[in-house]
This record gives structure tokens, C-alpha cells and sequence, in this order.
């Protein structure tokens, strides 16, 4: 341990600072373009809810579900002590919550560094204490039981966790740095294992088979947990055995990345097939990491492992958020410019968008702030950003009309400034802005100097695109702060919109769907003269609070009354509300919910006159707050042709699950138009790896056809809703990425503890799927024209352009390939008629041991890497300056 770095962190860490620092996204890692990292952690206990930093903890070995046997055994393998646990020595294994926390943080910030030879470091580390923002954070950290797990590149979408279980554990620090190994690194696991979990292939995926690792890679942590290093050509090593279709078995084949460079194919062994990774198994892993973050090429030398110096890593800034200051909220941001006012059953689409940022507010709990803010060319509230009141009625809130031009920029400026006026500049971090709009600003300043400010303060920005809204605009805003996109609803659909935005508020908030019911309202009874609809739901067992919602396409929901009946029979009346009434819904949020069998009925109240609106369309909607649960859908279009799309979906409670009834409901409008039965078996539904939790289903997209009621530029959009049905028989995924030395029955008997019978559960995304989708990101260099000839000890500029993306400065990563010190220097808007666009200068200076060759030119910014190759040609001699514009005659011309 830097006892130097770690006293840095702690002093770091106990302060709450007011000024503005530069800080990535909260809740979407990003590593910065100086290799700083930023990670968002939410801290609790799932199996007793509410866990704070300062209890006190006591730092263990194992768990029913997970040990440290693994790593202990690889540490010792290498001469090393067991792993050291993180509580200060002074007060033997029991501390509190926060000083683990601190210590496991200081022990992973070593690690980086080391790893990574100094070019990445933790900079700065959030902790969202008592579960907040669970759903949302990179890092579950979870002091209560079970086994971690993390989506390879899951740093890459705001939707994909790292879960970090039995964080007691003394090694904890050590199996996170293997999980970032996945999350961040993209690397696969390198342990032995035997059974369904490898698969390989030397077809491309067109045959898959079984392969045993009989011997993992004592020299990664990637096999188990030690040593805190990634494998080179020098030192990779895996022994397989598998049984090959056709050809037959084969035993005890030694793998290194020498075999892939012998010019022999036949001796390579087989291709990985499984979890998305594609690469031989005889690759080591700094051969593909440059190809997951360009700013780690050339950084590693054949060989050498040596440390860096930790005396050179910078201290590590962790925040605790939520103990010291008010935790921060939402603030939707409302699009009521001319365009929208389109009218659905003869109401304006504009009204429908507040009727939202009403729900917003009705749908909020104790100790949440929230705001609904309108633009068009100026910026009106329809409520101000404010802690929640329940008794508060909103008598203000007067829906506006729409009118004006679209100043995007002056809607998220205002944003951020009442943010900040509640919590000062220091405090903001976490805050979410949803912004939805149906075009493009066209009045006022620069809108990347918003999104740059929103990033730089660490508040996060969603965007809901709806009708023809620049789809390439908004993508960029939300990637540019750690944010999401959904495409919402048709011009022709506005009470879709709502509908869409009232769900993607809800699942933004830790809220998860266990109940759906859309259609033409349907009598199921009658009641001392009044009609109702009645059906019944199931609440998971670890289900805090139940969100019980009721929507009518063209009446007034808050007409209708509501009877819940809990599995204890106790029964819950809604009546109306004044901020229900103009929000034109009905519902209740109802605390400490019992898990079970719940019963409902919709009940058509006196302004129906008893009589239920059977020519109306009905949306019913319940939501659990359950840390334990979540569901994850999308579109794999790695995977597509003009007719169809590949669905993926999965569902964790605790842990990823498989042996469920999976269906995805397709909607178009309110009309359902497809059900599609899913898979988790290796063969239907095109899913390529069976058990482990991911389902899979084709989508037809060829009876889904753009509206032209008004002839709407943008891709047609649909919803879907994956419905999950869960089962005695349901268990966790025995495929999934586990930590090393998961015990699969221990997992097993973990999830049943849980108390699990039945019930249903959803992911819902609203998504484009026509065959036109948005173009994508691309360069194009502009200085100089030539592959520039350099000499060692010479610096120069280069000035690229970038179409269709726009992205943040200290989110720039550059590569000029070994020998080369890169990086950008300023980003410049170029919006033009043909859409988004920028101007990067990147600054270089080659060092005086760089090799001499050619030099290929990598950018990377989120999820997006670009390539120019050959832009620099090093000479074999040392020399003065020289700017890459003088470059000599018989300089080859970009390819």
C-alpha cells in the first residue's frame, strides 16, 4: 500500500468540496482523456435494505455464496501473502462501512495503475449511500451475499452493472479489479474450468463445442484475481481439451501466442464462442486491449511487468454523496415549441408532454427533488426543481400552448443553474436532466457548451427524441454526459409519448415493471352498480414499494377508482387527486410492500356514471422498487438484415436467470402487432450461448411501416415489452460471467433463499428498427493531406474532422502507436446542413527511442473508435522539430 496515496484519499475523501472540478458522468463511467477514471458506486445491503456506510462491517474470507479461497490460492502461487483486507490495521477486522469502502478503493486505484503502466488511474470515486441510484450505478456494492459478476464492456452503456456481492470479503478489492478486467478491459476469463462454460469454434461460430480449460493462466488476473497484470506474448498460456464435431477429441493442447505467429493455422486452436468474445484462445491480452481503449497501444513492452511508481499516481477524490447533502434529483425538460401542437383525440401534443412532467412529480417519494421545466425559445416551469411534498397539489401548474422556436441550450442552462441552486456546484453530481424535443435549436447559443458544462459538473442527461427530432443531435448529447436515448412515439401518437415517457421516468428512478396490461378496456365485473376491470399480479419477494398506475388513451384516468388487495388481504383505495386530475392518470406508490399475490380492480367511478369506457384503449402499469431486480432489453445489431432484428433480454434477481417463459410484446401505438417467444437455449431464436441468461428472438420488421399521417422523417419506432415469467424451476444462469470459483450450487441455494415462487417481470424500450438507421460516426484528416515523415524528438499537429458525432474534450482518447505521445487539444462545433460535426486538433511529440515505421492514427470517444492509417512514418534518425504540415514531397498519401 502507498501509505502516502491512501492518506491523500482519505483526506480527500472526508472533505465535501464546493468548487467545480473536472468529473465524468455520474452513473456511466468514462475514462477521460488523461486516463482518469471516474466510477459511480451505490452501497447496501440486499438482504436488509437501507445499509449505511457508517455501520460498522467486519471484514471476512467467505460467504455462503463466495470466498477468497481462489485468490488466496493464486497469491500464494506467486509468493504472496493473502490478500490483506482493507479496514484500518489499527482496529483488527471490524470497522465501519466507509473506511473498507476507502480502503478497497485505495487497493484498486493500485491496482489500475499498476496494470495499466501508469496511463490509467482512478480519478474520482462517487458512493451513493442506502441503495440510492442502485439501478443505475457502475458498481452495485453489495456487503450482503452472493457472487460478482460484470458484462464485458459494460462501461460502454449506462444500462450494464458491474455487481460486486459479499463486498465484506477481505479480497473484494481483488475480484473487483478482475470484474474491470471484463467491464472495462473487454478481456475473458483465463481460469480452469470445465463443462458448458468455454465455447469454442474454428468455423466462425457455425459449429460450437464444449472446451475445457484444463490449466488457466497462472499470470493474469484475469484467471483468478492475481496477480494485478494482463498477459503478453511472453508469458500467455492455456491448456485445452475439447471434443470437436466431426474430428473428434482432443486433449491437453497447449496454447500460446507464438502459434498464432508460426504461420501454421492448423495449431492455433479454436476461436472463443461464448459471452461475445471472439478471439483465439492462444491471444493474450495486451494484443487486444489497444483495441478496447486506443490510448493503451504502445504503452506495454514485450516483457517488462515492472510497477510504474505509485509514487506518481494521483491521490483518488472519493465523494460521498447522500450523508452529507441532499441527494440530487430530476429535471425534465420539456419541448412546447410550435411543432408541437399536433392534436391526438383533440388534444394537443404538448399537453400530453406536461401531463408527463406531472407524473413526474406524483410518482416521487420522501426526499426526492424534482422539476418539469417547458422551452421553446424561453423557458417556463410548469413546477420548480423542489424536494417533493406530498400534500402539495401544484396549484400553479397551468398547462402552456404550443408556440415559438427551439433554444435547447437556454432549456439545459437553466437546468443546471436550479440544480445548482439547491446544491451548490460541488453537489450536483448524480443529477439527472431529461431533456425531450421533436427537432433541431434553432434559436439561441452554443448547445455543446451546456452538454460540455452538464459533463464537467457530472450531471447526467437523457434524452426522449420524438417525431422528427435530430436523432444524431440528441444520441451525442446523451453519450457526452453518460445518458441514454429513447426514441419516443409517432407525431400521429401523442398519447404514446406520454405513455413512453411515463415508463422510461419510472425505470430511470430503480423502479422495475412486474405487471403490463394494454388494450380496449374490458369489463370483468360489477360492483353495487359500477362496472370494473379486475386481474391479479405478483410482488418478488425483497419488494420495498409498490407503483400502482392507471392511463386512458382518450378519457380522464382519474375518474376511475382503484381497489388494491395486498396477499394479506389488506385492501388499499385510490381516489382521486387535483394533480392526478390534470395529469389525467390515477395511482398510488404503496410503502413496504408484501410480497405475494396481489389482487386489483379499476372500477369506473360516478363521472362514468358507473360505466367503464369499453371503446377506450387502457394502459395498467405496476412497478416494484426492488434492489434485487432488473431486466435488460435491446437490439443486437451486430446481427441484422433488411427483414429482421436479433432481440436480446435478460433478466437478474440477484443473478442473471434462465429456465423462464421469455415473450417480447411488439406495439406499435397502442396496437400489438407481434409476440415473439425467446430463447436461452444455444439453438431457437438465433441465441448462441445457451444457460447463459441472455434470451434471444428474431423480430420482423417488414409488417412495421412508417406512418405518413405526418409523413414523419425519422426511422419508424416501436415498443417492446419483454415479458419474464419466473418459475419454480428458474434458477441463476450457469453461463453467465461469475466471479473465479463461483460454486454454481451455492448460487443456487443463494437464490432460493431468497424466497422465490413466481411471478412476472418486464423490460420495456421504445427503439427504431427500420432498415435506415442513423449514420454512423466517421473522420476524415485535413492536415496534413500526407502520411507525415517525422523524426525522433520531433512534435507536430494534426487536425481531423468528424461527422455525425460531437464529442467532449477530456473524453477524447488518442493513439499515434508506440513511441508517440498524443493528445487532443480542442474540439470544435462545425454543424452545418448536412448535420453534426467537428473539428479535433491533436497535438504529438515523438520520443527519442521511438521505433521507426509507419503509425496508424486511433480516436476514441464513448463507445466509438476511428482509424486513420499510416498517418505518421517515424525515420530511423534524431532531429529537430518539424510540424507535420511540412511534410516532404514523396510523403504517401492518406489511404
Amino acid at each position: 500500500m502507498n501509505h502516502l496515496a491512501k492518506d491523500r484519499l482519505l483526506q480527500t475523501a472526508l472533505l465535501l468540496s464546493s468548487t467545480l472540478l473536472i468529473a465524468t458522468p455520474a452513473h456511466s463511467s468514462i475514462i477521460g482523456a488523461d486516463g482518469g477514471i471516474t466510477l459511480w458506486v451505490s452501497y447496501d445491503n440486499v438482504d436488509a435494505p437501507g445499509a449505511s456506510v457508517n455501520d460498522n462491517v467486519t471484514q471476512i474470507n467467505s460467504t455462503a455464496a463466495a470466498s477468497c479461497t481462489p485468490t488466496n490460492n493464486a497469491r500464494s502461487a506467486q509468493g504472496a501473502p493473502d490478500s490483506p483486507g482493507s479496514c484500518p490495521a489499527a482496529g483488527g477486522d471490524t470497522c465501519s462501512g466507509r473506511d473498507k469502502l476507502l480502503g478497497d478503493i485505495s487497493n484498486l486505484a493500485e491496482y489500475i495503475y499498476t496494470s495499466t503502466h501508469g496511463t490509467h488511474y482512478l480519478r474520482r470515486v462517487y458512493v451513493a449511500d442506502r441503495g440510492r441510484a442502485w439501478s443505475t450505478a457502475d458498481i452495485k456494492w453489495n456487503i450482503g451475499g452472493g457472487g460478482s459478476s460484470a458484462w464485458p464492456a459494460g462501461w460502454k452503456d449506462v444500462d450494464l452493472q458491474l455487481s460486486l456481492n459479499s463486498a465484506t470479503r477481505k479480497c473484494i478489492h481483488d475480484v473487483l479489479h478482475h470484474e474491470l478486467g471484463h467491464y472495462f478491459y473487454e478481456l475473458p476469463d483465463r481460469y480452469a474450468r470445465s463443462g458448458d462454460y468455454y465455447k469454442g469454434s474454428f468455423d466462425n461460430g457455425a459449429t460450437v463445442f464444449n472446451v475445457d480449460v484444463d490449466e488457466g493462466d497462472p499470470n493474469t488476473v484475469m484467471a483468478s484475481n492475481f496477480p494485478h497484470r494482463f498477459v503478453d506474448t511472453t508469458n500467455a498460456r492455456l491448456v485445452l481439451s475439447y471434443d470437436q464435431p466431426g474430428p473428434g477429441t482432443t486433449s491437453g493442447e497447449e496454447l500460446t501466442p507464438d502459434l498464432l505467429a508460426d504461420g501454421n493455422p492448423n495449431n492455433d486452436g479454436p476461436d472463443r464462442a461464448h459471452h461475445g468474445f471472439t478471439t483465439p484462445f492462444a491471444q493474450d491480452e495486451w494484443s487486444v486491449i489497444p483495441g478496447a481503449h486506443v490510448d493503451l497501444a504502445g504503452v506495454h513492452t514485450e516483457g517488462d511487468f515492472s510497477s510504474p511508481g505509485l509514487g506518481s499516481m494521483p491521490a483518488v477524490d472519493v465523494r460521498f454523496i447522500g450523508v452529507d447533502a441532499p441527494f440530487p434529483g430530476t429535471v425534465l425538460l420539456l419541448d412546447r415549441s410550435g411543432s408541437m401542437s399536433v392534436q391526438t383525440n383533440g388534444v394537443p401534443a404538448s399537453q400530453y408532454v406536461q401531463e408527463a412532467g406531472l407524473y413526474l412529480y406524483h410518482s416521487s417519494e420522501e426526499g426526492d427533488y424534482a422539476g418539469t421545466f417547458l422551452y421553446n425559445d424561453a423557458v417556463e416551469k410548469l413546477f420548480d426543481y423542489d424536494l417533493y411534498d406530498p400534500a402539495n397539489q401544484l396549484p400553479a401548474a397551468n398547462f402552456r400552448t404550443a408556440a415559438g422556436l427551439t433554444d435547447i441550450a437556454l432549456a439545459l442552462e437553466e437546468a443546471i443553474d436550479a440544480m445548482i441552486a439547491k446544491h451548490g456546484e460541488g453537489g450536483v453530481n448524480s443529477g439527472q436532466i431529461v431533456l425531450m424535443s421533436d427537432g433541431k435549436q434553432t434559436t439561441g447559443d452554443s448547445l455543446w457548451d451546456q452538454v460540455d458544462r452538464a459533463n464537467g459538473l457530472g450531471i447526467q442527461i437523457h434524452t426522449l427524441t420524438f417525431g422528427n427530432a435530430d436523432i444524431t443531435t440528441m444520441q451525442q448529447i446523451a453519450d457526452s454526459s453518460g445518458g441514454s436515448t429513447t426514441p419516443m412515439s409517432e407525431l400521429d401518437s401523442a398519447t404514446e409519448l406520454k405513455l413512453n415517457m411515463v415508463r422510461k421516468l419510472t425505470t430511470l428512478r430503480d423502479n422495475s415493471p412486474i405487471f403490463t396490461h394494454k388494450g380496449i378496456v374490458a369489463k370483468t365485473g360489477e360492483s353495487a352498480g359500477k362496472e370494473y376491470f379486475s386481474s391479479e399480479f405478483q410482488v418478488p419477494p425483497k419488494t420495498q414499494d409498490v407503483l400502482f398506475y392507471v392511463f386512458l388513451e382518450r378519457n380522464n384516468a382519474a375518474n376511475l377508482d382503484i381497489e388494491l388487495i395486498d396477499s394479506d388481504g389488506q385492501q388499499i383505495d385510490v381516489t382521486a387527486q387535483s394533480l392526478a386530475q390534470r395529469g389525467r392518470f390515477n395511482g398510488i406508490r404503496v410503502p413496504d410492500a408484501k410480497a405475494g399475490k396481489w389482487t386489483f380492480r379499476v372500477v369506473a367511478g360516478d363521472n362514468f356514471n358507473g360505466k367503464l369506457p369499453l371503446d377506450d384503449n387502457i394502459e395498467i402499469i405496476a412497478f416494484a422498487d426492488n434492489r434485487e431486480l432488473k431486466g435488460h432489453m435491446w437490439l443486437d445489431h451486430k446481427k441484422k438484415d433488411q427483414k429482421s432484428r436479433l432481440i436480446k433480454a435478460r433478466l437478474d434477481y440477484r443473478y442473471p436467470l434462465t429456465n423462464m417463459n421469455v415473450v417480447a410484446h411488439i406495439y406499435d401505438g397502442a396496437k400489438q402487432i407481434q409476440t415473439i417467444d425467446m430463447f436461452d437455449d444455444g439453438k431457437q431464436g438465433q441465441d448462441s450461448d445457451a444457460g447463459d441468461g441472455v434470451y434471444s428472438g428474431i423480430l420482423d420488421i417488414k409488417p412495421i411501416k412508417s406512418s405518413d399521417t405526418q409523413k414523419s422523417k425519422s426511422p419508424k419506432k416501436v415498443r417492446i415489452d419483454v415479458q419474464y415469467s419466473v418459475t419454480p424451476a428458474t434458477v441463476p444462469a450457469p453461463n453467465a460471467h461469475y466471479e473465479t470459483g463461483t460454486d454454481l450450487a451455492a448460487l443456487v441455494e443463494d437464490y432460493r433463499k431468497l424466497g422465490v415462487t413466481q411471478f412476472t417481470a418486464y423490460s420495456t424500450e421504445t427503439t427504431h428498427v427500420s432498415p435506415d438507421e442513423p449514420p454512423a460516426p466517421s473522420m476524415q484528416v485535413t492536415s496534413p493531406r500526407k502520411t507525415a515523415r517525422v523524426e525522433r524528438g520531433s512534435e507536430g499537429v494534426i487536425r481531423v474532422s468528424v461527422r455525425d458525432a460531437r464529442p467532449v474534450l477530456d473524453q477524447v482518447l488518442v493513439s499515434l502507436g508506440q513511441g508517440i505521445e498524443a493528445k487532443a487539444t480542442s474540439v470544435k462545433s462545425e454543424d452545418d446542413d448536412k448535420g453534426l460535426a467537428a473539428t479535433i486538433e491533436l497535438t504529438y511529440k515523438v520520443r527519442q527511442d521511438a521505433e521507426p515505421g509507419t503509425r496508424d492514427l486511433s480516436l476514441q470517444f464513448g463507445d466509438v473508435s476511428l482509424t486513420q492509417q499510416k498517418m505518421i512514418r517515424v525515420d530511423g534518425k534524431d532531429k529537430g522539430k518539424t510540424d507535420a504540415h511540412e511534410t516532404e514531397a514523396e510523403a504517401e498519401t492518406l489511404p
